[in-house]
């Protein structure tokens, strides 16, 4: 089993320099033709043209791979939203705090 002998390797590699265990992330979301959404802000439908969501944290891999305690998680997940629409900034504004408050990042 090559794969498991992978994680053997990255286990005494970040024994030996936790550093190394420490993992950048991040994700891009584009809705592109073909995928239909709807968003309500209260009473108000805005029109969304385009929708592009950017997310990235921290990850210590250390932990993840049981070498120290400390929760798993990521610390800290930063998330961009770049958005084309009809509606003003405060449905925007009011769109993308509802989005924030389900998510469950």
């Amino acid at each position: 089993m090559e794969s498991i002998k992978v994680i053997e390797d990255l286990v005494e590699n970040y024994k030996k320099n936790p550093e190394e265990g420490m993992a950048g992330w991040s994700s891009s979301i584009k809705w592109k033709d073909g995928f239909y959404a709807e968003a309500q802000v209260d009473d108000h439908k805005p029109e969304v043209n385009s929708l592009e969501v950017n997310a990235s944290g921290q990850l210590d891999l250390n932990v993840f791979l049981g070498l120290k305690e400390g929760n798993p998680g990521f610390k800290k997940i930063n998330v961009q939203f770049i958005i084309d629409s009809g509606a003003d900034d405060k449905q925007l504004e009011e769109l993308v705090s509802k989005a924030m408050e389900i998510s469950p990042m």
